[in-house]
């Protein structure tokens, strides 16, 4: 498997180095066989400082340009580098520009890509907060938070809490969300008006613009018709029950550190529940009598 083409590597015997753009340059004797499995799963702009650490901690050789005191202008520069070869199909940046899967995938390690659905997850780790990835497994258009925002409660404590940590309940709290940002979504209405704003409050602003008596009810069934209507779509585009999964990295391999130290991600425990809340069959597809319960047709 070849090397990205913005990768140098000098010959022996002087120690290997890899030079990113920008001029970040790290040494290991033996960086041909360390640096490549760090290499794939080089995430798009928005990741690339991620990717970065993650080769440095393979390497285990941090150039002195990057401290102490550390600089971080070469970084800079690097990222600003990747976005124009980026924006311009320029070598390495057309693969990047494809998004994580099709890059990883591309070199025969699709694992590396950290999506649901082939869509890059945010900044919140499925491990340690159980909710949120379910909803990255579930969510019609993939690892996306802003359709089933459970940190809402798992971290921020807006409204509620929830223990981040435990599965029990999840399920439930995860479709209260995705049902409401459905709805809200219809509306042309912000997301980040639901921490000043109750879902009473914009009922009533809705009925109050559009003439209609909505009710609270009938506004997160509207939501659960959308979100239903868009799993059809789905069915239909050949997803599966299979799709509704996380990277097995988040299934597997314990976070090393932290608050959440060894814990993983107990998808398995969450989705059929998830699916029975839905109204769905054990394949995750909606039931004849959900569908007639929401005025659909499959």
């Amino acid at each position: 498997m070849a090397l990205p083409t913005l990768i140098r590597i000098p010959a022996a015997p002087e120690p290997l180095s890899m030079t990113l753009p920008g001029g970040v340059t790290m040494q290991q004797q033996d960086l041909l066989k360390v640096i490549q499995p760090a290499l794939t799963p080089l995430m798009p702009v928005f990741n690339i400082l991620d990717a970065v650490i993650a080769v440095f901690n393979t390497v285990k050789a941090i150039p002195e340009s990057l401290g102490p005191p550390p600089d971080p202008t070469k970084l800079v520069k690097a990222i600003v580098e990747m976005t124009r070869k980026m924006g311009e199909g320029d070598g390495f940046g057309a693969k990047v520009a494809q998004g994580s899967y099709r890059l990883a995938d591309g070199y025969g390690h699709p694992e590396y890509s950290m999506t649901a659905k082939k869509q890059e997850m945010p900044a919140y780790d499925a491990r340690a907060i159980q909710g949120i990835g379910l909803n990255y497994a579930t969510s019609n258009r993939g690892g996306c938070h802003v359709r089933g925002y459970t940190i809402s409660h798992e971290v921020l404590q807006s409204g509620g809490f929830a223990d981040p940590h435990v599965t029990e309940g999840k399920a439930g709290l995860g479709i209260a969300f995705q049902n409401l940002t459905a709805a809200l979504d219809a509306t042309g209405c912000c997301l980040f008006a639901t921490f000043g704003l109750t879902g009473a409050q914009l009922v009533e602003m809705l009925a109050t613009l559009t003439g209609f008596d909505y009710t609270l009810d009938e506004f997160l069934e509207a939501g659960d018709r959308i979100w239903n209507q868009e799993r059809l779509w789905n069915l239909a585009a050949g997803f599966t029950k299979d799709n509704d999964t996380l990277p097995t990295r988040l299934l597997e391999e314990p976070l090393p550190s932290g608050a959440s130290k060894g814990h993983i991600s107990k998808l398995g425990d969450m989705v059929p529940e998830y699916y029975a809340a839905r109204g769905w069959d054990e394949n995750g597809v909606p039931t004849k009598a959900k569908l007639k319960e929401l005025s659909l047709k499959a």
